[in-house]
């Protein structure tokens, strides 16, 4: 997804069994799960900032959309390289190629909103311009409560989890999977003995992060390449997907009007296992030719996760200093958004891919 993939994780690649198409559905998604975090930040700036819905409050449950992501991300990370696993060699290429997907972009705007935090304090909480946050927030070293920029907190867990596949390619399998159980071995008795109550407030913050039930969503993501790679035509596609989408939808309602409490693993993650599934079984049985608007959101969906929560928080200032109704708040929230996705598609091609292209010249 992962959010920082791009589409060229997806391209035709060799498998044992047959060439690979590109998955153009599994881009969709990438693009539906961004616009869903975009709707949600709006949500929760007009409740905060003038306590009033966006309408009704209906995209409240879009940070699902986060972990839509982290499946997609173990999805495309085993689709991607899974025929790299147990080679030394292609641990380091394979790292160099993630941290010129992340890094770039992200200081580039992590110093951007940390100018605004230097020039306006009263744009931020206070702990941005701390040193600490800032350098922990360049390295994408977690941060409590939230890095400079403050969506990075979900590339720390990206980091993380490049790091689980590097085991998986640069050791040899009977050291490889050893760990990697260990770790979602443990991520599941941490994490779910506190979703239960079990034992709440037991772990730090590094811990909690270390062994967070998002492992457990990439896991699932990993497991879902696995099982589209050796067994699609065993899957009813199409079913998999409508049931995965009408379940993601309806528990996003249930935990935002119902009161239900569910932890987000099952809420949202195995929801999204579900489309996954169903979307790149379609794509390889009836694969898609021509690219369209979806899918290009899909590729731009880096560029849109970094940049919107800027644009809608600037957005959010000057209705704020202007004093519109609701009426007003309503439709500058709404402009707010479409100007996100405007600027994320901007983004995508005039920095993020030459950007991306020269770096990647460089090290060739």
């Amino acid at each position: 997804m992962s959010i920082a993939s791009t589409s060229t994780d997806l391209k035709s690649s060799s498998s044992p069994r047959k060439t690979r198409p590109k998955l153009i559905r599994i881009q969709w998604i990438r693009g539906i799960a961004a616009v869903l975090i975009v709707l949600f930040h709006a949500t929760e700036i007009s409740n905060r900032k003038f306590g009033q819905s966006f309408y009704g409050n209906v995209f409240s449950w879009g940070d699902g959309g986060v972990d839509l992501f982290f499946v997609l991300s173990g999805f495309i990370l085993w689709y991607a390289h899974n025929r790299e696993f147990h080679q030394p060699q292609k641990v380091w290429p394979f790292l160099l190629k993630r941290i010129i997907r992340i890094y770039p972009l992200y200081w580039l705007l992590t110093l951007l909103v940390l100018t605004i935090y230097f020039a306006v304090p009263a744009f931020g909480a206070g702990h941005e311009t701390q040193p600490l946050t800032i350098l922990k927030s360049l390295l994408l070293i977690p941060v409590n409560p939230f890095p400079v920029l403050a969506v990075g907190w979900s590339l720390s867990h990206e980091m993380l989890f490049y790091c689980f596949v590097a085991v998986l390619i640069g050791l040899r399998p009977k050291l490889a999977w050893p760990i990697i159980g260990a770790w979602l071995g443990a991520t599941v008795v941490l994490g779910m003995g506190e979703a239960a109550g079990l034992f709440p407030g037991y772990a730090s913050f590094k811990l909690n992060f270390l062994l967070s039930l998002h492992n457990l969503e990439f896991a699932l993501g990993m497991g879902v390449a696995w099982l589209v790679l050796h067994y699609p035509s065993r899957c009813p596609g199409q079913l998999l997907l409508s049931v995965g989408a009408g379940g993601f939808v309806l528990t996003g309602i249930a935990q935002t009007f119902g009161g239900v409490d569910w932890p987000r693993v099952i809420a949202y993650g195995l929801p999204s296992v579900l489309i996954i599934l169903g979307a790149a079984v379609l794509d390889l049985q009836k694969p898609l030719l021509t690219p369209s608007v979806g899918s290009a959101l899909g590729d731009a969906s880096y560029s849109l996760y970094l940049s919107h929560y800027i644009v809608l928080s600037a957005i959010g200032m000057v209705l704020a200093k202007i004093s519109l109704g609701i009426s007003g708040i309503l439709v500058g929230l709404s402009v707010g958004v479409s100007l996100a996705i405007a600027l994320g598609f901007g983004l995508h091609h005039y920095l993020e891919i030459p950007m991306t292209r020269c770096l990647k010249k460089q090290i060739s």
